[in-house]
């Protein structure tokens, strides 16, 4: 039993570990981007600060079958964008919505 449950927590960490991945992999890849683009239109004519601009993400439930540590979560976020970014903020956002919604 105590193997069992041992499996489980790995398996669990492996998935959080992906999730992380994905993670880093998006704000890389987000980074690149932005510091590809020339001096002036990384500056912008001012930014995006709204104080509307809080959204929430929906729930997530990791319970899967045998799992030992399932939790529930609720993550607020609040965007705070500054010069131009090519709608990539919104990409990036759209990523972490659909890691939410697997």
């Amino acid at each position: 039993r105590l193997l069992l449950d041992y499996l489980h927590v790995l398996r669990d960490v492996k998935t959080q570990l992906n999730v992380v991945q994905s993670f880093l992999e998006a704000h890389l890849g987000l980074l690149e981007d932005i510091s590809k683009a020339p001096l002036e239109q990384q500056r912008g004519r001012g930014g995006l600060n709204s104080p509307n601009s809080s959204l929430p993400c929906s729930p997530v439930d990791h319970d899967t079958p045998g799992d030992v540590y399932s939790y529930r979560a609720q993550v607020m976020y609040q965007m705070v964008i500054s010069g131009k970014t090519f709608d990539a903020h919104l990409q990036l956002m759209a990523k972490v919505q659909a890691l939410l919604q697997d």
